[in-house]
């Protein structure tokens, strides 16, 4: 069955990219903006839960490195070491900044203090927002595809909290599909350059300034992937 959404997503994110990074921009940011927001009033729920539920939150944590089962990876600090090699796969994206070097006034500057900031805001956060979830709800329940809407219902939190949930994991996906399609046609654009495939895709459009060809090239591919392939297999 066609995934129609996932196309119109994908045909409207290539659209706002081919016509100026500065649209794109405001674009991301919003989304950004979206998510963050939703992932700080978590937080402060959570807070709240804690200092309302102490007891219950404290217990949840303990033990806060829970005992090997008896195979590598099950809880433990081998469980540890496992997380974090899957966590790795997340901070993959980050490189996408590194596409963006020619849209920078100053890349030797803009590029590294850009990872770093970007490399702390979202540490900090993924360490706040696992400790909140897995002190609201023990962790044996989390195992499922949204541990965040789990926890929010297993503790009887009002639904517009879970609603928001829904909205911010929307504008992150969102942001994750912009930037990864913006870098897709910069790379291209620069092999292009060096003669390794069609100058065609080197081309920068007149008005918009933007590798317009590349970028809906990409835009295509990717809104056939998403539309036709079974999410299993994209995850893969």
């Amino acid at each position: 069955m066609m995934n129609l959404p996932a196309i119109i997503v994908v045909c409207i994110i290539a659209a706002v990219l081919s016509v100026g990074v500065k649209e794109s921009t405001r674009f991301n940011a919003v989304a950004v903006f979206i998510k963050l927001s939703v992932l700080t009033l978590f937080v402060v729920y959570g807070m709240y839960f804690a200092y309302t539920n102490t007891e219950q939150f404290q217990d949840n944590l303990t033990p806060f490195i829970p005992e090997n089962t008896g195979s590598f990876g099950h809880f433990g600090i081998s469980g540890i070491f496992r997380g974090a090699g899957a966590v790795f796969f997340a901070y993959v994206g980050f490189d996408s900044i590194c596409a963006m070097a020619q849209e920078c006034k100053s890349p030797e500057k803009d590029l590294p203090r850009g990872l770093f900031i970007t490399m702390v805001v979202t540490t900090l956060l993924y360490m706040i927002v696992t400790l909140c979830l897995t002190g609201m709800v023990d962790y044996s329940l989390l195992n499922v595809d949204d541990p965040v809407i789990a926890a929010l219902v297993h503790v009887e939190a009002p639904a517009l909290f879970r609603y928001l949930v829904d909205i911010g994991a929307i504008a992150g996906l969102t942001s994750v599909c912009l930037v990864s399609i913006m870098s897709m046609p910069r790379l291209l654009f620069a092999i292009a350059h060096d003669g390794l495939i069609p100058h065609k895709f080197a081309e920068v459009h007149p008005t918009y300034r933007t590798p317009f060809f590349a970028t809906l090239v990409c835009g295509g591919v990717c809104a056939v992937v998403a539309g036709l392939l079974p999410l299993d297999m994209l995850g893969e």
